[in-house]
């Protein structure tokens, strides 16, 4: 009973005294362990009927006056709206402990609160019936139970309430579905050359490529595919055709762990050759492995003609650079679970040795925090931005801020940021510019059927995305260090940047890819995803396809790895001097 009496301390007077962030913190923090009890594999029916309560007791609360009438800094009552996703929880609970008569009521409950007076479901924001009405047709619980008409008949409402209710169908479910027809197949194909022909925003990059043509080509393949792996790397094949990183094709996670399974040792490619490029995990380690090996041979392959031959035809990449991390650090040693690479190895001193290399759960690597920050031994500030996957980073700069501006000097260091919400190197950036400014400008396909009827041309939408300036300021001098692995929005933070003319670029070229991608699921259980937005500079210059080039161009070598120097950052170091 845990999880019910910490639900209903909520409840209790002392709560409505709570700011906005505090409650939502708290609610968040609930839901979370409620969560993790109704998903969990091996919670028992005693453990899920005390989330179930607990959800319901936190459903309450949400609904309660004091909290209702909590507002975000933006002026939504977010916390009284939550309620409506605890109830989607509260119903894979209860289709768990298969009781029909409790989803009935769930359903109906959601149904009520999603279509009251007070709804928040207005205007634009009416494509998300769809979102919750797909959330329950899909239900992997439910679709367990006997099909009930009553609950059919609310989810058939809240769809229908969506005027744009097939753009956001999902005729396929997101878990693993091993069975599959060839008309399946054929659809998964016909569903990504659809959504990339009316939505993919980077066409004039693949000028010489027949979309329809290709579509053509593929349809017997996939009809005739032999299996559930060979038939995803058609359709990655298939989107890797566009070559965009935010275009992708993604296993479904049976298949991936199954196939594809990534052993923890960080390789890259430096000066042509494979090299480790992290310390690894004391697991790994104790196998022989270090920072700076060359790995000449993959199971008695060379090295970097395996990656071209395994996987080259399967990545999604942007440029050339973006390609490189693809296939020599993400996807080089994956493979089947269970089934170990056997590795021949060229160490710093010289030696050439033979190393296996589990593809095993057990094998634990090194986590990369979200952020860091150090003081250098020459006074500079140092923050790592690591990712933009979370608002860490964000918080983190921020309360280092007094340390940095006592140092007087910055290194933001974003060579491991490969993406996430650009808003969190906004927020960083917002620290170190006195004014606002447009960090970029974008635009997304504005279509118009009647207009193809009239033979006219069909106008992008444009928009633009703003740094707001906040306090307090670090107006000191400042240097980004960049790599190929810098992509999506940690680019877009560097892109910002650029247009500040807030300090210099040191490093490699970034990735060249960002943009909002769309979202599908496939026949299967993968996914599949198509870049809707093409992203420019502040003042319009591209690098989508590109990369950022850096004011300084410098490479790490195998040399500089094995003997532990840090080439970039000592280089970024040095235009503090000029």
């Amino acid at each position: 009973m845990v999880f019910l009496s910490a639900s209903l301390m909520l409840l209790g007077g002392a709560f409505s005294q709570l700011s906005y962030q505090e409650a939502w913190s708290k609610e968040q923090a609930d839901r979370q362990k409620f969560a993790a009890v109704i998903y969990g594999l091996k919670a028992t029916d005693g453990e899920l009927r005390d989330a179930v309560a607990g959800l319901r007791s936190l459903a309450e609360w949400c609904s309660s006056e004091p909290i209702r009438g909590l507002k975000s800094p933006g002026g939504s009552p977010n916390l009284f709206y939550q309620r409506n996703d605890i109830f989607l929880d509260e119903l894979s609970g209860l289709a768990r402990l298969r009781d029909a008569d409790g989803v009935r009521s769930v359903v109906r409950t959601l149904h009520d609160s999603l279509t009251a007076p007070d709804t928040w479901l207005t205007g634009s924001n009416v494509a998300f019936y769809s979102l919750y009405a797909n959330n329950i047709a899909h239900n992997e619980y439910l679709l367990k139970l006997p099909k009930d008409a009553e609950v059919a008949r609310l989810v058939a409402d809240l769809s229908m309430r969506d005027p744009g209710r097939v753009y956001r169908g999902t005729p396929y479910l997101t878990d693993d579905e091993k069975r599959l027809t060839a008309a399946d197949r054929v659809a998964g194909l016909s569903m990504i050359w659809s959504e990339a022909k009316y939505n993919f925003a980077n066409f004039d990059l693949v000028s010489g490529l027949d979309w329809d043509e290709a579509y053509r080509t593929y349809l017997p393949l996939v009809s005739g595919a032999k299996d559930r792996y060979a038939y995803y790397n058609l359709l990655r094949e298939f989107m890797a055709l566009l070559k965009d990183s935010h275009t992708d094709v993604g296993l479904p996670s049976s298949l991936a762990m199954e196939k594809e399974f990534r052993p923890p040792l960080y390789t890259q490619l430096v000066e042509g050759k494979v090299v480790v490029g992290r310390e690894p995990s004391v697991e790994v380690a104790a196998l022989g492995f270090k920072k700076g090996d060359v790995i000449e041979q993959i199971d008695g392959v060379d090295a970097v003609a395996y990656g071209v031959s395994r996987w080259g035809k399967l990545v999604s990449c942007s440029t050339p650079q973006d390609r490189a991390v693809r296939i020599y650090t993400y996807m080089l040693l994956r493979g089947p679970l269970g089934v170990p690479v056997r590795l021949g190895c060229l160490t710093a001193d010289g030696r050439r040795v033979a190393r296996v290399l589990p593809r095993a759960k057990s094998l634990s690597g090194v986590a990369i925090p979200p952020s860091s920050f150090k003081i250098l031994p020459d006074g500079t500030a140092y923050f790592a931005f690591n990712t933009s996957e979370s608002n860490e980073p964000a918080e983190s700069f921020l309360k280092h801020l007094p340390e940095i501006q006592a140092a007087g000097k910055l290194v933001i260091d974003c060579r491991m940021n490969d993406g996430g919400n650009t808003d969190v190197g906004y927020s960083i950036l917002g620290h170190l510019v006195s004014k606002s400014f447009v960090g970029c400008k974008w635009q997304t396909a504005d279509y118009r059927p009647s207009f193809r009827t009239w033979n006219q041309a069909m106008t992008p939408y444009e928009g633009s995305s703003t740094v707001e300036a906040v306090g307090p300021l670090f107006d000191g001098p400042v240097v980004v260090l960049t790599s190929a692995r810098t992509f999506s929005a940690g680019e877009d933070f560097v892109a910002a940047f650029r247009t500040a003319h807030r300090g210099k670029i040191v490093g490699e070229a970034t990735g060249g890819s960002t943009g909002s991608p769309l979202g599908f699921a496939l026949p299967g259980g993968g996914r599949a995803r198509v870049c809707t937005k093409r992203d420019r500079m502040g003042e319009g210059t591209e690098f989508v396809g590109r990369g950022i080039l850096p004011d300084v161009v410098v490479a790490e070598t195998v040399e500089s790895m094995q003997r532990g120097l840090d080439l970039g950052l000592s280089a970024g170091l040095g235009c503090f001097g000029r």
